[in-house]
């Protein structure tokens, strides 16, 4: 991937704020807007930025709470870690799945 010290400050200002304007993101880090833009392209282009989102305050929109769920299977093949990454995506309420090691395989948030 080769990420170098302005690649880097570029990712650190787009996560703490992903609606800043290439304007302010390149002057924050000292490159011109131009190659500030081409950097943050590039970024995108290997997948390493895969998206810009809006944090939502989980309390303002009535979801003030979170639960987690430890799930144990004695499941592990390809088709049923396929069929459960499937089932969970369909269900807008889970915001993460973790897999775990342990007693505990999967943690669901």
């Amino acid at each position: 991937m080769g990420l170098d010290d302005f690649d880097r400050r570029i990712l650190k200002c787009l996560q703490a704020d992903a609606s800043l304007p290439i304007e302010s993101v390149a002057e924050q880090i000292g490159l011109s807007r131009n190659a500030c833009w081409r950097r943050i392209k590039a970024l995108e282009d290997q997948g390493i930025i895969k998206a810009r989102v809006a944090l939502v305050d989980p309390a303002s929109v009535g979801t003030g709470l979170s639960a987690f769920i430890m799930i144990r299977t004695n499941r592990h093949e390809p088709e049923w870690i396929d069929a459960f990454n499937r089932a969970v995506q369909d269900i807008p309420e889970i915001v993460g799945v973790y897999r775990t090691s342990g007693d505990i395989d999967y943690i669901v948030r």
